[in-house]
């Protein structure tokens, strides 16, 4: 019996478990892009685009504007 009243409560528990043990808050720092990241990134693009630039020979050609039209 004395054991039944010693067990904390659900808000006790609640607080030791939820409130406590939360992870850490981001910063700005933490939410932008590192160099790293973009450097995966840029390399995830480019195993994208290998099949197309293998068949084609090159990356996306640029657009070319002629007078007011962009082809």
């Amino acid at each position: 019996m004395k054991r039944l009243r010693s067990t904390p409560g659900p808000e006790q528990l609640y607080t030791r478990t939820a409130l406590a043990m939360r992870p850490p808050k981001a910063g700005i720092g933490d939410l932008e892009p590192t160099a790293e990241d973009r450097k995966r990134a840029a390399e995830a693009e480019a195993r994208k685009n290998a099949p197309r630039v293998e068949f084609f020979g090159a990356a996306a050609q640029p657009r070319r504007q002629v007078g007011s039209r962009i082809l």
